[in-house]
């Protein structure tokens, strides 16, 4: 028998907390995001939530690449908020409400920790959690700037109770949006119930009510698990100081790969699987292509 996640004993006396996360579009560059925990157990609890806005790195592998920013600016009647800037996006404000910390660093590997070499910058990718989990508070940056930042709520929540933490991503400033959580209930239970009268109008009338709700799931799974899929093999092998032209004794993992560059959407069964290359066998008389298919498990 293997050894189970219920074995470790963590789920006793239901000693766990529930998080569920909705988003809401007010328009296509408005999001609304609320962040429910239920403590499951038979006592209060402390948690920690850090909802995080990061910019995917591309100013490492492309050194002509504009790096954008983010960084804390103050919001209408005390709420806090992060101002994005992008070379092609142009800005976006994260606004956070109630009391938490924003945290500042930059999305970088930590090369120190994983090659052996000197950081370009102290503020490197896992330095918030190095901050909120190993008390590290030089781990962030103090200037509240960066290219990864995190909103840290310590949230204290009562036995079968539940917190809501609640943001929204959209492109006014703050002149312009007044409170950002003025309108915030509205507008969520607005798009709730659209999106009841929109599965209810394609399900068959001859489904069960259980039937409904798993056809349900499966299709807003399909939507869900889509996210684009960028890797170029010959810049990561060149990352990792492999030159498949000049082999060593030793083949590095994706050597035989370095012609291949994907950049496809592409949907995920499991979404902490992140897509990988291998050769698979294949019954009919034909070569493995590079498709979304073939570039995944």
């Amino acid at each position: 028998m293997e050894y189970e996640l219920l074995d470790t004993g963590v789920f006793n006396d239901d000693r766990y907390f529930d998080v569920f996360v909705e988003y809401a579009k007010e328009s296509p560059e408005d999001i609304l995001i609320q962040i429910s925990v239920v403590n499951r157990g038979p006592e209060p609890a402390t948690v920690h939530v850090l909802p995080t806005l990061w910019f995917r790195n591309t100013w490492t592998w492309w050194p002509d690449t504009p790096k954008p920013s983010l960084k804390q600016v103050s919001g209408q009647k005390g709420k806090q908020a992060v101002v994005t800037s992008h070379a092609d996006l142009g800005q976006r404000y994260l606004y956070c409400e109630g009391e938490s910390e924003l945290l500042f660093t930059e999305n970088e590997t930590n090369n120190e920790r994983i090659f052996g070499t000197a950081n370009q910058s102290p503020y490197v990718k896992d330095g918030i959690n190095n901050y909120v989990v190993e008390g590290k508070k030089d781990a962030v940056n103090p200037e509240k700037t960066g290219t990864k930042s995190a909103a840290h709520y310590q949230l204290n929540v009562g036995a079968g109770r539940a917190a809501t933490v609640r943001l929204r991503l959209t492109d006014a400033a703050p002149a312009a949006i007044g409170d950002p959580f003025k309108s915030f209930a509205e507008i969520l239970e607005t798009r709730k119930r659209e999106a009841d009268e929109f599965y209810k109008a394609i399900t068959p009338t001859r489904v069960s009510e259980d039937q409904a709700r798993v056809m349900r799931q499966a299709l807003a799974g399909m939507l869900w698990s889509k996210q684009f899929f960028f890797f170029d093999v010959d810049k990561w092998l060149t990352e990792h100081g492999e030159d498949p032209m000049k082999p060593s004794g030793c083949v590095g993992r994706n050597s035989e790969w370095f012609h291949i560059v994907n950049k496809h959407v592409i949907s995920m069964p499991d979404k902490w699987e992140y897509p990988w290359l291998r050769s698979t066998p294949s019954r009919s008389p034909r070569s493995i292509r590079n498709s979304p298919n073939n570039s995944s498990t």
